[in-house]
């Protein structure tokens, strides 16, 4: 992909943290995570509505396996306090440059945004405070 946006996020799911190098890229359609990172914070659900299906991301596809509900994120140094919901995908660590991938569902709902002077992605809800 051209001009990747990448960023370290933090994942916080009652008092488990984990974190995932992550893709931000606003043409995907919704957020994934790695089953690792998901295992990782103990918050893999199955949805019954979801099914499975495959999604394709930089030429490799990926399965989509069940659902994460996080508390809160942390991206570039700022706490996002917003309970939102990844999609779980068959990715290991080490099986690809990124464990996670924040997609258009997360720039609306966590106010995404790349600031013009820096160039690094933010959120308007992001505060900077004690993660615990």
């Amino acid at each position: 992909m051209k001009n990747d946006l990448v960023s370290l996020l933090g994942l916080v799911r009652e008092n488990r943290f984990s974190y995932a190098r992550a893709l931000i890229d606003p043409d995907i359609r919704f957020s994934m995570l790695s089953i690792d990172v998901a295992e990782d914070l103990r918050c893999r659900e199955h949805a019954e509505d979801l099914g499975t299906f495959n999604v394709r991301i930089d030429e490799k596809t990926y399965k989509v396996l069940d659902i994460c509900r996080v508390d809160k994120a942390v991206l570039n140094g700022y706490v996002i306090s917003i309970s939102t919901i990844f999609h779980i995908i068959d990715l290991r660590r080490g099986e690809g440059l990124y464990e996670a991938f924040i997609g258009k569902d997360l720039f609306i709902s966590w106010g995404l945004y790349i600031d013009p002077y820096t160039g690094v992605v933010r959120s308007r809800f992001g505060r900077r405070e004690l993660l615990f």
